[in-house]
């Protein structure tokens, strides 16, 4: 199909900017450049990416080889918490060093050679938050980090990239007031989005007590040595995916521009792009990330493509599981009791309905997976949980004093 180019796109395009946003409006779309580098590259329609192909909802970036899959309460220990306030005075300390002190003295040159050091300290930052993150999962892979202590890493990465963020505002703000000062502060921006995700948002609400502490705030944790999923119930399904592997800056990007990069990763998603409005595209260049975010029936997306790999290299999806596709059922009869598991699409959450096998009555009851309890049945007898990579133990006590326990497939 050939689509024309909004008006606001071409203008858009038409420069060469450090971050280059597209907003199209809804129903709206952008057509390939003629000879594009997306006609190189293979059908970018997930079938062949990294990404679970799903009917009726959106595709997901996943893990092939997962090595680890389990539940995990968000926490925020003492180490963590005493490691994040060291982050931010080392933040404050660097601006204030490099620049705040005899700044408004110096020379237009020494003001621009103040703020390229100080953008140079906190970009080494920023890429310390990477490198750590990519030490905790690896461990975590490998047997060597509880679940419990790659989220508190998660969550100080959180909360590391909110401080180096207000850094860079203010490095901004300085550097407007100087002539031929150009730094790539958005790019770093975009890089430190990355870290200040849904998930990890309401990962820190559990850990300050704004969340409740049931089975909404249990979190499913899944590692390779490749990347990592997280995955929760809250009022809707939040899940955040990144690979390691599809990431390669030491490449050039694999697009011919904006426009190119911007198909390409619709089609990667052909659900969301069909059942979507209000989505937008940022290029962030010297970093080369490809940022999508969009509106669909069942949520919000939000996505990055590695320009070096054209691959999907972080995914964040908040999703409303009420409308979910159901994959499967799963009954089970056992012990006075009627189980339905009822299992949505790919990595999805899992509803059960508790209920009496000789009254049909709904049961309230304790839910646990592999030992580990995740919530309780409501008065309608039913629970929403993210169940874990391939099968698991699921044990029901109800408070009539009724115990089972059963395998679940995967």
């Amino acid at each position: 199909m050939n689509r024309a180019i909004p008006p606001l796109l071409a203008v858009l395009l038409g420069f060469s900017l450090l971050v280059a946003p597209i907003v199209a409006a809804p129903g709206n779309s952008l057509s390939a450049t003629p000879n594009s580098s997306l006609q190189q590259l293979s059908t970018a329609d997930g079938s062949d990416s990294d990404l679970q192909v799903l009917e009726n909802t959106t595709n997901r970036l996943w893990l092939k080889n997962a090595a680890r899959s389990e539940h995990a309460r968000p926490s925020y220990g003492v180490g963590t918490m005493l490691a994040s306030m060291d982050d931010e005075i080392q933040a404050d300390h660097a601006q204030y060093a490099i620049v705040d002190r005899g700044f408004d003295d110096a020379t237009a040159e020494e003001k621009r050679v103040m703020l390229r050091d100080a953008f140079d300290r906190i970009k080494e930052r920023s890429d310390a938050i990477e490198s750590r993150e990519r030490r905790a999962v690896r461990a975590h892979a490998n047997g060597a980090l509880s679940s419990s202590r790659l989220l508190e890493t998660l969550l100080r990465n959180y909360e590391e990239a909110a401080v180096l963020s207000k850094s860079l505002e203010k490095l901004d703000d300085r550097s407007s007031g100087v002539s031929n000062s150009s730094l790539p502060i958005e790019d770093e921006q975009g890089r430190l989005e990355m870290h200040r995700t849904e998930a990890r948002s309401q990962l820190a609400a559990a850990t300050r007590g704004q969340e409740r502490t049931d089975s909404e705030t249990t979190v499913t944790v899944e590692t390779s040595e490749n990347g990592y999923v997280i995955s929760m119930l809250n009022e809707n399904y939040v899940r955040e995916a990144v690979r390691f592997d599809n990431r390669n800056v030491s490449e050039p990007s694999q697009f011919s521009g904006l426009t190119d990069a911007y198909q390409y990763t619709l089609e990667m998603y052909p659900w969301a792009n069909e059942t979507r409005s209000s989505p937008s595209f940022n290029m962030h260049t010297t970093v080369q990330l490809y940022k999508l975010d969009i509106s669909h029936d069942h949520g919000h997306l939000q996505t990055y493509l590695d320009g070096g790999t054209s691959d999907i290299y972080r995914e964040a999806q908040f999703l409303n599981h009420d409308s979910l596709p159901v994959a499967s059922q799963q009954p089970v009869t056992k012990g006075g009791l009627d189980l339905m598991v009822n299992k949505t699409v790919g990595d999805g959450p899992s509803e059960l309905i508790v209920s009496d096998s000789e009254t049909s009555e709904l049961r309230s009851a304790t839910i646990s997976i592999n030992g580990a309890e995740v919530g309780k049945t409501g008065a309608d007898g039913t629970l929403w949980f993210v169940p874990p990579g391939g099968g698991y133990e699921l044990t029901v006590e109800t408070t009539t004093g009724k115990r089972i326990s059963t395998s679940i497939s995967g």
